[in-house]
């Protein structure tokens, strides 16, 4: 009976542990569920979190603050799924989206300086640009948290971004010194943003497509020439206004994407000629393109893998 009794208790004891188990399980669980469902603030005090987005906005138990939010803070990685970690909690990305204003993106960028974030890449969708101070203003102001810049993309921008030159000559040239892509996309701009390019010695990507461009001299490009390998300049107004030695200069390029309307003028197709590191050329959507002999234009490129002249 005694042996009875002990083996019972034993068996009690045990269900009550494996009970404890599940219920703490459980409750993880309902609490792990309850804080992905909230839109957080956890990486820069002020700052909604990227990652709270990655949930339908309707399941978010705090989607009031929704119509508030003007630029997100997300790690300086894709996000790839929920489960990725900090790769160097250091650095960050700041995502402004459709209604925000560059004094969202200034106000961001000074939280990440109390929260000792550098920022590594800015992505500016449906962005106003009008504003009291011009993007690059914004960005050199606080250059310790922007120094480490290494992506910077503005996409369908509502009023024309402006890259005006500091007026003071003798001031001290700052430079982004990391920056490797520059992304300017159908937001009406008509002039390189030469202010901005010379200040990323080491871009190796610049996609200005779907603008008013309408020439590129040797200048827009000179601080470029050694390093960059993909240009996309699609989708503008490019035609007989292109300087001998604005794109030929360029030694490193594998990639060029130049069509969608621009046209295909003698001067143009002289500088594509010489590009003899050039792997990929897409001219589809070429205005003028019937008329191009392939062969006596392009018979200088050994590289050449991949050339596109549909449309």
């Amino acid at each position: 009976m005694f042996k009875n009794n002990c083996i019972l208790l034993i068996h009690s004891s045990t269900i009550l542990i494996y009970l404890t188990i599940i219920t703490n399980a459980i409750e993880e669980r309902i609490e792990e569920k309850s804080t992905k469902n909230l839109i957080t603030f956890n990486r820069i005090a002020g700052c909604p979190d990227l990652e709270s987005f990655q949930h339908p906005f309707e399941t978010l138990e705090n989607s009031d603050k929704i119509g508030k939010i003007t630029c997100l803070c997300g790690p300086s990685r894709e996000l790839i799924n929920e489960d990725n970690e900090e790769v160097d909690d250091e650095k960050a990305s700041i995502t402004c989206i459709y209604g925000s204003k560059l004094d969202n993106l200034e106000n961001t960028i000074n939280l990440a300086k109390k929260a000792n974030k550098t920022i590594e890449k800015i992505i500016l969708n449906h962005v106003d640009f009008e504003s009291e101070k011009e993007l690059l203003q914004i960005l050199l102001e606080e250059t310790q948290t922007t120094s480490n810049l290494k992506y910077l993309e503005a996409k369908k921008c509502k009023n024309k971004p402006k890259f005006t030159e500091e007026k003071d000559e003798n001031k001290e040239l700052k430079q982004f010194n990391s920056l490797e892509w520059i992304v300017i996309e159908e937001c009406l701009i008509e002039e390189m943003p030469i202010n901005l390019l010379k200040r990323a010695p080491i871009l190796k990507g610049l996609s200005l497509s779907g603008n008013k461009l309408h020439a590129i001299n040797v200048q827009d490009l000179a601080a470029s020439k050694m390093n960059l390998e993909s240009l996309n300049l699609a989708g503008n107004l490019l035609s007989l206004q292109i300087e001998a030695g604005s794109l030929s200069q360029l030694e490193m390029l594998k990639n060029l994407e130049i069509g969608e309307h621009n046209f295909a003028s003698t001067q143009l197709l002289i500088e594509i000629g010489k590009l003899t590191t050039l792997e990929s050329l897409d001219m589809s959507q070429m205005d003028g393109i019937e008329t191009i002999d392939v062969f006596s234009n392009f018979e200088k490129m050994p590289n050449l893998k991949r050339l596109l002249l549909s449309g």
